[in-house]
């Protein structure tokens, strides 16, 4: 019973690591006056001198991943 603990364990850990290791921003990029959706705008954030970015869909929405845990700007 205990190897099987060590097996589990050892199939899970990984797991988590790789979880926690890779981060995302979600948002959602309104117009501030009219609050419609903005399409195709751009998004992005600088680390260590390299930018990581995306653009925005039809609905407005952007996932910009993967990233490392940390305190970022979102430029749009």
């Amino acid at each position: 019973m205990k190897t099987l603990y060590h097996i589990l364990f050892l199939c899970i850990f990984p797991v988590s690591l790789y979880a926690q290791s890779n981060g995302e921003i979600k948002g959602k990029i309104l117009d501030s006056l009219s609050k419609a959706p903005l399409y195709s705008a751009n998004v992005w954030v600088e680390i260590g001198g390299s930018m990581f970015g995306t653009t925005t869909d039809f609905d407005g929405r952007f996932t910009l991943k993967p990233l490392p845990a940390g305190y970022y700007d979102l430029n749009v």
